[in-house]
């Protein structure tokens, strides 16, 4: 995978932001966010939940690091997660927020397509509902409906760590570019799989 160039164009106070194109981590709210957590407490819940999260990610048969901090990871969800009861969302949630406080973190939503017109068919309204993840930029939450269009977009961010989806045609497609891909088990769903109710 090419390595992450920082973009000399853009800035802040003078500053380059963009590696690859993306914002860099450190100018994202959601690093901000996790600086200034209030207790002790919470901060070691959530370096407890990333290092869970990390041991199912990561290869169990090879000597792998966890990303470091500030990488891009990609993350696939269905609507119907984000849609789904209470508990679903919420383990979802908690998922997303642990993630997105230490990487950098793309959500993107698959949206089933409506038999009749091939449109995007949505119960999910992000205007109306309001962002299914307030720890990430709204900028980062895609809508998708296509496997080729998911693959394409990991493919245009160059530079991902870790790509978290529930289709294996898209680990297939993936893999043969060198990318690392964890699928998950759409009828469990990601954050029940992360997070099993009993934790």
């Amino acid at each position: 995978l090419p390595v992450a160039t920082i973009s000399k164009s853009a800035g802040i106070g003078g500053k380059a932001v963009l590696v690859d194109g993306v914002v860099a981590f450190k100018y994202v709210n959601t690093d901000m966010e996790s600086s200034s957590i209030q207790t002790a407490d919470k901060a070691t819940n959530m370096r407890k939940d990333r290092a869970k999260v990390l041991s199912k990610i990561l290869d169990p048969h090879a000597f792998t690091f966890p990303p470091p901090r500030g990488s891009t990871i990609v993350i696939s969800v269905q609507e119907m997660e984000i849609v789904s009861m209470p508990q679903q969302q919420a383990s979802l949630q908690r998922f997303v927020q642990c993630m997105a406080t230490y990487y950098n973190v793309f959500v993107m939503v698959h949206m089933d397509l409506n038999q009749d017109d091939g449109k995007a068919k949505s119960t999910w309204k992000r205007d109306a509902l309001g962002s299914p993840f307030p720890h990430l930029p709204t900028h980062r939450l895609i809508p998708t409906s296509t496997t080729a269009g998911r693959v394409a977009l990991v493919r245009q961010l160059q530079t991902v760590e870790h790509v978290i989806d529930f289709d294996p045609q898209v680990q297939s497609e993936l893999t043969r570019f060198g990318y690392k891909v964890y699928t998950y088990d759409p009828n469990v769903g990601l954050g029940d799989q992360m997070f099993p109710a009993e934790s």
